[in-house]
This record gives structure tokens, C-alpha cells and sequence, in this order.
């Protein structure tokens, strides 16, 4: 029965992790917060989210002033920065906001391999998608400081609608 457990959290995490690359994509369109982050990253910058040690993963690519979502198959040796997720459990605790993501990495559930400036720049993008996801109850669970989102209600609404069209 453990190995059907497993399977359903890897599928969980495999899906909230393609849903999370397509909500940077999406909300890097429309949100000048992200924008701003964005524009001390290097052109062509690829950022991935991975499972350890062989689990799901996501890759967001810096093309102009947005990221575009690569998908689950982008090699991690061409990432530039790789945050790891020590195992499925750790994954799936986070992004079905059991944890916080601060937690899991003060508990060593959550590596980063790249220039750690640029993964603060990241998570901080990832802060905002996140706070546009998650209803403001969660967002508070899951984030150390939920980003005001006064006036961004309707790009809200566009980021839901695109979702499902995403790559």
C-alpha cells in the first residue's frame, strides 16, 4: 500500500509542479513586481524545481521580460539554479502548503545549487505567483510575508483563466 501512497504523491507533486511553472509564466506577464526581480537576472536564465532523487521537476527560462515555462524534461546541468527537494515527502508537504517553504529549508528539506543571489531573486518572484495562487488564508501558511496584492485582483483573474492554456 505504500508504493500506491507514493505514486499518488508523486503524481500530486508532478502536476503542482507544471501548474506552478505555468503560473510563473503566466503572472511574469503581468505583474511589474515580478518584472522588477526579473530584470537583474541574465538574459536566458533557467531556473528549475527538482525532486530528489529522481522525481518531477520544472524549468522557467528568462526570455525578454518574462519567464517561460520549459517543462519537466530540461536537463539540470544546463540549469543555472536548481532548487532541490530532498525527497517526494519534502516536495509534497510544501506545495500542497502542509509547510512553509522558509520551514522546509530551515529543516534541510530544500537545497539550492546556483548563485544564491539569484535564488533569493527567484523565491521572491516565487513569493508573489504563490500569493496569486493561493487564497490569502493559505498564502499566510505558506509564505513568511504575503505580498499585498491591492489592485491586482483582476490580473488575478487573467492568471487563473490562462492557466489552463499555458505550455
Amino acid at each position: 500500500m505504500k508504493y500506491a501512497g507514493n505514486r499518488f504523491k508523486r503524481s500530486i507533486v508532478k502536476f503542482v509542479l507544471s501548474l506552478l511553472g505555468k503560473a510563473i509564466q503566466e503572472v511574469s506577464k503581468v505583474d511589474e513586481e515580478v518584472k522588477m526581480e526579473m530584470r537583474a537576472l541574465p538574459e536566458g536564465f533557467v531556473a528549475m524545481m527538482k525532486v530528489l532523487p529522481s522525481g518531477p521537476s520544472m524549468a522557467v527560462k528568462k526570455e525578454g521580460d518574462r519567464f517561460h515555462y520549459l517543462g519537466s524534461d530540461y536537463p539540470e546541468d544546463k540549469a543555472d539554479l536548481v532548487v532541490m527537494f530532498k525527497n517526494l515527502e519534502s516536495a509534497f508537504m510544501v506545495l500542497t502548503a502542509q509547510m512553509s517553504t522558509h520551514r522546509a529549508y530551515a529543516e534541510h528539506r530544500i537545497s539550492v545549487k546556483g548563485d544564491l543571489v539569484k535564488a533569493m531573486i527567484f523565491t521572491r518572484c516565487l513569493n508573489i505567483v504563490q500569493a496569486y495562487l493561493f487564497p490569502k488564508f493559505v498564502a499566510g501558511i505558506v509564505l513568511k510575508r504575503v505580498p499585498p496584492m491591492g489592485g491586482r485582483q483582476m490580473k488575478r483573474l487573467k492568471v487563473m483563466l490562462n492557466l489552463p492554456f499555458g505550455k
